[in-house]
């Protein structure tokens, strides 16, 4: 009886450990199977006549857990053509619709096989148009290998010249990158008309043709001023200073003054002179410093100056 159930036991024992046996492997393998799975990418070029729609298989990629940007680019399926940007997207044959998640340097974690549509577009670049003097005209985005065009004449303008457009440098060529374009111009030295005026307007001295940046010389003799009662005049240069030419100018004759002085006479009733001040300053008021006047008495009369 013993022996009977020490068998039962044993073999108990036996079975259990095989079902523990039978139980790991399981396990093992269907975790292993899980950490294993694995996926193949189908990479499509677009259809032309329909950016959403699949048209030329690429290439294939197996064996990933998850898809970056950089996982396509490097498969390599085809030399990159210059001058077009490439974007990948995950492509679902239910939803021809529209794009579906655009695959980028994030990792997209995978679940089964995908398609994915590669949309190629033309590379826009920036072109600046500048004058001269380094400012901006104008600016265009423009698609890889187009011609840059400028539609209108550039025009620039200062004191010194006159400028008319010539070329653009550097030579314009097909779009390849971002480029800069300066407006070059021929130029010819501005000339002006400078005037030389007298204190009441009228014109001393006209010369025309004069170029930028030659000092003016006043051609004629030294203009003259009447006197006046108060002041006496003599010309003492010009308004404003004459400088270089930089424009149309106008100089105006400036004077000196002087104020003029004359000779007061103090006379007696009969004329006869009793002091002579001389020099005396316009606008001064006379002031006598002699006897005080006398008359003498007549039949008629006493006199005492008032």
């Amino acid at each position: 009886m013993v022996k009977a159930h020490k068998s039962i036991l044993i073999s108990m024992i036996l079975v259990s450990c095989i079902l523990i046996s039978i139980c790991a492997f399981l396990f093992f393998a269907q975790n292993t199977a899980f950490a294993d799975s694995t996926y193949t990418i189908n990479v499509y070029e677009n259809d032309n006549n329909a950016l959403d729609r699949k048209g030329n298989l690429l290439g294939t990629i197996s064996n990933l857990t998850q898809i970056t940007y950089q996982d396509i680019i490097d498969a390599n399926f085809e030399t990159l053509e210059t001058g077009y940007e490439y974007h990948y997207y995950l492509y679902d044959e239910n939803e021809v619709d529209k794009l579906g998640e655009q695959i980028q340097d994030i990792p997209i974690e995978l679940n089964a096989d995908v398609d994915v549509l590669r949309i190629k577009t033309l590379k826009s670049f920036t072109i600046t148009w500048k004058n001269v003097d380094g400012s901006i005209l104008k600016e265009d985005h423009l698609a890889y290998g187009s011609t840059p065009a400028y539609t209108e004449t550039p025009e620039y303008d200062d004191a010194q010249y006159t400028y008319t457009f010539d070329s653009w440098t550097p030579t314009i060529v097909p779009v390849s990158g971002d480029a800069e374009y300066t407006a070059s111009y021929s130029t010819e030295i501005k000339k002006y008309t400078i005037r030389f005026l007298d204190f009441d307007n009228e014109e001393l001295d006209v010369q025309e043709n004069v170029e930028y940046g030659t000092t003016p010389i006043y051609g004629g003799i030294d203009p003259t001023r009447p006197s006046d009662a108060q002041f006496s005049y003599s010309f003492s240069g010009w308004e404003p200073s004459i400088v270089p030419v930089s424009g149309d100018a106008t100089y105006v004759a400036v004077y000196s003054t002087t104020t003029n002085k004359y000779t007061v006479l103090w006379k007696n009733y009969d004329g006869s002179i009793l002091e002579n001040d001389h020099n005396v300053p316009y606008g001064t008021i006379p002031e006598y410093n002699g006897a005080t006047p006398m008359r003498n008495s007549d039949e008629k009369y006493s006199y005492i100056f008032s």
